[in-house]
This record gives structure tokens, C-alpha cells and sequence, in this order.
């Protein structure tokens, strides 16, 4: 009897693959999940079996392929997160958060707008990158931020949002317009976080808009560009 190999599992770029191959059938089962959704669309790929006989037994391993997948499946739609993106063209854009107040997006980065809950704590906002990154995920005890996990090194990333965890320490609030990380106030306002050489690093800043207090927490990576720091510093200043 042909031996079975186990299923080879991949992610990129929102696809789930899964790949199998029993004796000289191969099934390939592609999730492609929809942005800012839990939905999944699924497709079956297959090479026809050369007689009636391994057809059938094609079909029943198929079937019991794709009922194994189901759990895979609901994973994958709760793990689609609850942000969407949208991609600067080269002359920048606007956005408008729900809150009522608006930035300009620095031409060519990504801004994604995100809510997020855990354990009694909610945020919602946006974060902008100058890479593609995944909406970020509350962790209880720390600000909401860019993961530092997916950043690359050269990224840089800002996340303008509410936080209600109580356990997060609050600076002084400013009212815009908010001073850049690199103006001669900035001390009065921005805090920064220690980390290790060679990781990123996060500067905060807390604000209020309309009766609401949000925290603009900046992630940059330990080869960002100058340039990238200072379109954080634009986004930041363009606050209205």
C-alpha cells in the first residue's frame, strides 16, 4: 500500500492552503478569506483518478478531507481579524475615523481601520504602516500597538485609537494640533518604551478629541528610515 504523507499546511497573504496527496490522487484545498470577515470561500482542486474504482475512493477520502477541514475552516474565519485596509496612492489620502477627526496618510502606506475587545477591554481606530500589517490585537497590561512580531525591521507603524485598559499608564493629554516626536514639547507628551538592540521600539502620546481620549502609539523598527520617521511625525501633526 502507497504511503500516506501527512497534510502540508501554508499561510500568506490571507490564503490558507492545505495539500494532501493519497496514493496518485492529490487533493489541494485552498480558504481564501475575506478581508475584515469571517467568511471562507473553498475550492477543491484534483487530478482525475484513472478508474471507476479510485474514483469512488477518491471521492469518499474527499469527503472525509473536507470534513476534517471544517474546524480548519472556523478557525480561519475567526482569525481573519476586524480590520480593513486601504492603500495610499502616491498622492496620499485622507481618513476620517468615526470619531471625528482626520489625518492625512503619507503616499504609499497603509491605513487599517480596526476594533478589537479582550477581557472587558475595547479599542478601536487605525493604524498606519509603511508596510502591509495585520489589524493589531489588544494584549491586557500593554497599549494597543503595531505587533512587534510581524514588523520588519525597516517598518514603521502608528496606531491612533482608544484603549480602556486600566492598566495602562496615562501621560498628560494634549489637544491638537499634537506635537511631533522630534519638536523641542515633545518631552512634555510623548513617553518611550526600552527594548532590546536590534528590536522595535514604541513612543505613545495621549490626546482627547470631542470629550474621547485616545492614545497614538508609534512603533518603529530598528531600520526605519529617516524618512519613514518623519511621515510618523507628519501623520501625527496632521491630526484634526
Amino acid at each position: 500500500m502507497p504511503r500516506r504523507r501527512r497534510p502540508a499546511c501554508s499561510r500568506r497573504d490571507g490564503y490558507s492552503t492545505v495539500s494532501a496527496r493519497t496514493d496518485s490522487v492529490a487533493v489541494h484545498v485552498t480558504l481564501i478569506m475575506a478581508q475584515g470577515s469571517g467568511a471562507a470561500l473553498v475550492s477543491v482542486l484534483n487530478r482525475e483518478p484513472h478508474s471507476k474504482a479510485m474514483r469512488q475512493r477518491f471521492m469518499r477520502r474527499g469527503f472525509l478531507w473536507l470534513i476534517g477541514l471544517i474546524p480548519l475552516i472556523a478557525a480561519a474565519g475567526c482569525g481573519a481579524g476586524g480590520g480593513t485596509t486601504l492603500t495610499a496612492s502616491h498622492q496620499g489620502h485622507t481618513y476620517r475615523d468615526d470619531a471625528g477627526w482626520t489625518i492625512e496618510v503619507p503616499p504609499g502606506w497603509h491605513a487599517v481601520r480596526f476594533s478589537d475587545s479582550k477581557d472587558g477591554i475595547t479599542s478601536a481606530g487605525v493604524q498606519l504602516s509603511n508596510v502591509r500589517l495585520p489589524p493589531p490585537k489588544l494584549v491586557p497590561g500593554f497599549p494597543i500597538q503595531v505587533n512587534g512580531e510581524v514588523l520588519p525591521a525597516h517598518g514603521a507603524g502608528l496606531v491612533i485609537a482608544t484603549d480602556t485598559d486600566p492598566k495602562v499608564q496615562h501621560g498628560p493629554v494634549a489637544v491638537p494640533p499634537l506635537p511631533a516626536r522630534s519638536a523641542p514639547n515633545a518631552w512634555r507628551y510623548w513617553g518611550g518604551g526600552s527594548a532590546p538592540a536590534g528590536s522595535p521600539y514604541i513612543e505613545t502620546l495621549w490626546f482627547g478629541v470631542n470629550g474621547t481620549t485616545f492614545i497614538a502609539c508609534a512603533k518603529i523598527g530598528p531600520k526605519a528610515t529617516s524618512d519613514d520617521l518623519k511621515a510618523v511625525d507628519a501623520i501625527v501633526q496632521s491630526l484634526r
